[in-house]
């Protein structure tokens, strides 16, 4: 069997697992999804991914439980934690800790992203993008500014997610949105400026003084649907402006590009995420 079909097999596990993190994952019946005997199935996960089975599996519950920790602070740390699967707070704290260097109170204080930013194990080769055009009518959000260090802007989003509460606002699929001012990976961080984004129907009466109304224009954009981490956002807007749009008969607009949150990282796993990034269009 060649390389490639062993990579699609664990892949396919991969795929099985963080669909069904929260449930019981037996090797058994990886072993099936796979069509690995158990005799090499550890083995061939750990050579094709990079890092044991368990530890992948625990990665990726600690990372949820990471975002869990900005963007749910109403949650108690132990709640967390047991929905991360472990038994006990010191269990949850040893092991988080261990990946990023805090302990989830720590960190939950003062959060340091980069930690979670460099994946240990490795993750399948690119993927086709399709790209649609579309006109869109303008939208009117509730909006946070960041500016600063792109590590921190889990702690922005947090802002208007709590706003939104505060408000009877609450977050929805579909209508939150980033929009992408600068390159974070050329753009020093005190001129790094992002803005994240509530749909709402009517003015905002009274807000808190971090919070303002902001009009994404409407007009024709190209659409470009990014699935799974947010940290890998930046390949799809590459993407797009590398390899599709010089290929196409469109100009762009003097607009930012922005993106639509379909789910949140404190919700569902990194893979399962949704996002669409929007290329602004004359």
């Amino acid at each position: 069997m060649k390389t490639e079909d062993y990579k699609v097999r664990v892949y396919k596990v991969l795929k099985y697992i963080d669909e069904h993190i929260d449930e019981s994952l037996t090797i058994a019946k990886l072993c099936h999804i796979a069509d690995f005997s158990q005799y090499h199935f550890h083995r061939l996960f750990s050579v094709v991914v990079g890092m044991p089975l368990i530890k992948y599996i625990q990665y990726i519950k600690l990372k949820r439980a990471a975002y869990q920790l900005i963007m749910q602070k109403h949650k108690k740390i132990i709640e967390i934690a047991f929905a991360a699967g472990f038994e006990s707070h010191e269990a949850f704290s040893r092991a988080f800790k261990k990946s990023c260097g805090l302990s989830p109170s720590q960190f939950r204080k003062a959060p340091y992203w980069p930690a979670w930013k460099i994946q240990p194990y490795k993750t399948s080769a690119g993927r086709e993008m399709s790209v649609a055009i579309k006109a869109i009518p303008s939208i009117r959000t509730s909006a946070v500014s960041h500016v600063g260090s792109p590590m921190l802007l889990h702690e922005t989003a947090a802002k208007l997610i709590e706003w939104g509460k505060r408000n009877n606002r609450p977050l929805k699929s579909g209508e939150c949105y980033g929009i992408a001012y600068n390159d974070p990976d050329v753009t020093p961080d005190d001129k790094f400026r992002f803005d994240f984004c509530m749909k709402i129907e009517s003015s905002i009466k009274s807000a808190d003084g971090f919070i303002s109304e902001h009009l994404i224009p409407g007009g024709r954009y190209a659409i470009a649907r990014h699935l799974g981490s947010h940290d890998m956002l930046g390949d799809t807007v590459r993407i797009l402006y590398r390899d599709w749009l010089p290929e196409s008969s469109e100009s762009l607009c003097d607009a930012p590009c922005f993106f639509q949150y379909h789910n949140f990282a404190h919700d569902v796993q990194e893979s399962a995420l949704i996002t669409d990034v929007y290329l602004p269009l004359k």
